[in-house]
């Protein structure tokens, strides 16, 4: 239905929100930029590894960069 669609859109979107400022921006980019390519098998990847799968990677970008400058 279209509002499970709309709530999951929205959990997803404040997941890019890293610092909890309202807003996807070049402070929550610094943030995920910080983890890029650690093997979340063998380090923390804090909260940039968006996809649950692997290391901070394209895909992860890929889900990052859909939310761009959301809520700005």
């Amino acid at each position: 239905p279209p509002e499970v669609m709309e709530t999951a859109e929205i959990a997803l979107t404040l997941q890019t929100d890293f610092n909890g400022s309202g807003g996807v921006d070049f402070v929550d980019f610094t943030i995920f930029a910080s983890y890029w390519g650690i093997d979340c098998a063998s380090e923390l990847c804090g909260p940039a590894n968006l996809d649950g799968i692997g290391s901070v990677d394209v895909a992860d970008l890929a889900i990052f960069a859909e939310n761009w400058l959301w809520g700005k």
